[in-house]
């Protein structure tokens, strides 16, 4: 007999932006809900994310200038998205992104704005758009969020005297335009302005990107008075003839079982950092030290539930996306730089093997194809030349030259992360690449640069491709040689987001069990579940859009369950 030390109608596993979601639904439906999570912080991957949502036909459409329809959603998704997603769990998607995203606003903090230019990734495919489905979490601020809940929060590493931005921002400044520069002063003079964090130095007071989605959520549950438990692991789950009634759980070591009378929705994560599952269902356990993922990606979620009996599905999938690692182990997703002028990646014969500006699920299996045929793709190796030095960063981790000299990061070129030359033959025996494949792929890329036309892999021809360009640079703003001394290189690794396989759900976000029935009252949204989105990546926000309707779905199926 188990001791209940907590009853709730809905209990949630996991506090990341598709766990509060849940969470903040099933309290306007009128259960009692609670949140437990295993780690000491708050908000999961989704804490670390650009916190884009891609919701196709939803309400502020018109605001991006844009029409959209659930049939138009479907004829694009079912071009993209791979045979093994259910008809009906796509349908269920397209048909409640859009009133997920109204409720939330209306019921919680939540705030979106429309990402008017941010194509989907395939536009040019029937039903694509060039702009409007992906929404931008607007801004919110940590005097709003409270200094004790913005502490708890899974990422708050912001440094004095650096200042936030949204992707919209972002992407006015990496068009190079005569407006980039007005962004950043804007946001300098935003930062001076605030005397008190400036006098104190403390962080930017403004939460962007995933802080602000996961702030704004936070906040929510507390105006709600939704108890979110942290250092509380979900142990087992407790079932009586085919239902959920119950989850085990350990709270700072004591156990703390909690009574379950509509449902449970897992929401915990994927296995990104959980070295024997990635071995298992993705080939090698080296992808746990190139993901960006949470370290809180373990995987437990996936399997407690498969202990009781739920079935998994699409476990080879990730969300992949390129990565740096940096000396410190450190990783960073490489989603806009490989996009930009000057540069070009290729693996150790010197050879490019795609379009660098493609979206970066397709980069990571370019690189995996690569690999695979003998090529030694892993790592890639992103080539530049001094222009580009000049004018872009380097992720987080190198300032345009313009500003900042090599010698500012001592720690980086010493230990040879970045590589630097005075010609291209030099840098190829560095890093040990074929110099003559590589002085053949600089060659190419520089005839390629004068007309504008990527004659092997059309880099430029797409609308994704120069989202992230530079305009000044013609005729194609994401193409131009690297043949400017010095040049540089750095080590791109088969990367992800996070995972994308997990427990098998039906269009109602329930879990399935091995042999195809309902396990009732538990549900899964996000990572800790199979995707809707398959072995595909649409368009930005398709990783957070998915998880946050599922978890809208499980929360409002659970209210209208009978109970027990």
């Amino acid at each position: 007999m188990v001791q209940w030390h907590h009853e709730v109608d809905f209990l949630v596993v996991g506090s990341g932006a598709a766990g509060m979601t849940a969470a903040i639904t099933a309290s306007v439906q009128g259960l009692s809900t609670m949140i437990v999570e295993k780690t000491s912080s708050y908000g999961g991957t989704s804490a670390l994310s650009g916190g884009v949502l891609w919701l196709p036909d939803h309400h502020m459409m018109d605001d991006a200038g844009a029409e959209d329809s659930q049939e138009e959603a479907l004829t694009y998704l079912n071009q993209v998205i791979s045979d093994d997603v259910p008809a009906d769990k796509l349908r269920a998607f397209v048909k409640n992104a859009g009133p997920m995203l109204a409720f939330m606003q209306k019921n919680s903090l939540l705030k979106y704005a429309p990402a008017k230019n941010y194509p989907d990734y395939y536009a040019e495919l029937d039903g694509g758009k060039s702009g409007g489905r992906s929404v931008d979490p607007v801004p919110y601020t940590i005097r709003r969020l409270g200094q004790k809940l913005t502490s708890q929060m899974r990422s708050n590493k912001s440094k004095p005297g650096t200042f936030a931005m949204t992707a919209h921002e972002a992407h006015i400044v990496f068009s190079f335009t005569w407006k980039s520069p007005l962004v950043i002063y804007k946001r300098l003079l935003s930062l001076w302005l605030d005397i008190t964090s400036r006098l104190k130095k403390l962080p930017d007071n403004r939460l962007t990107l995933g802080r602000a989605l996961i702030g704004r959520l936070r906040k929510t549950l507390s105006n709600r008075d939704i108890t979110l438990h942290l250092n509380t692991s979900a142990d087992e789950l407790c079932i009586e003839q085919g239902r959920v009634i119950g989850f085990k759980c350990t709270k700072d070591g004591k156990a703390f079982n909690i009574k379950v009378n509509r449902g449970v929705l897992m929401a915990s994560g994927g296995f990104a950092h959980n070295k024997e599952m990635r071995e298992k269902h993705h080939g090698t356990a080296q992808h746990a030290a190139w993901t960006a993922a949470s370290t809180s990606d373990n995987g437990d979620g996936i399997t407690v539930a498969s202990h009781a009996g739920a079935a998994t599905s699409m476990m080879s999938y990730a969300w992949w996306t390129p990565t740096m690692v940096y000396p410190d182990g450190k990783r960073e997703a490489f989603i806009v730089g490989k996009s930009l002028p000057n540069s070009m990646v290729v693996n150790k014969k010197g050879l490019r093997f795609c379009n660098e500006a493609q979206p970066y699920e397709d980069f990571v299996k370019n690189q995996q194809r690569s690999e695979a045929a003998g090529n030694e793709a892993i790592p890639a190796y992103f080539i530049f030349d001094a222009r580009y030095r000049r004018e872009y960063p380097l992720g987080m981790a190198i300032a345009p030259g313009k500003y900042l000299p090599d010698s500012r990061f001592p720690e980086l070129f010493n230990s040879g992360w970045i590589k630097k030359a005075d010609s291209l033959a030099e840098l190829a025996k560095a890093c040990g690449i074929d110099a003559e494949g590589l002085a053949t792929t600089a060659a190419k890329l520089e005839s390629y640069s004068q007309t504008g036309e990527d004659k092997e892999f059309q880099r430029g021809n797409f609308l994704n491709d120069t989202y992230y360009s530079d305009h000044r640079v013609k005729p194609n703003p994401c193409l131009s040689g690297v043949s400017q001394a010095p040049f540089y290189a750095i080590k791109l690794w088969p990367g992800d987001l996070g995972t994308k396989g997990g427990l098998t759900t039906n269009a109602d976000a329930q879990v399935i069990d091995l042999h195809g029935k309902v396990i009732d009252g538990l549900y899964a949204a996000g990572n800790v579940s199979a995707s809707v989105m398959g072995d595909s990546y649409p368009a930005a926000g398709s990783t957070l859009g998915p998880a946050m309707t599922f978890a809208y779905v499980a929360a409002k199926h659970a209210a209208s369950s009978r109970g027990v």
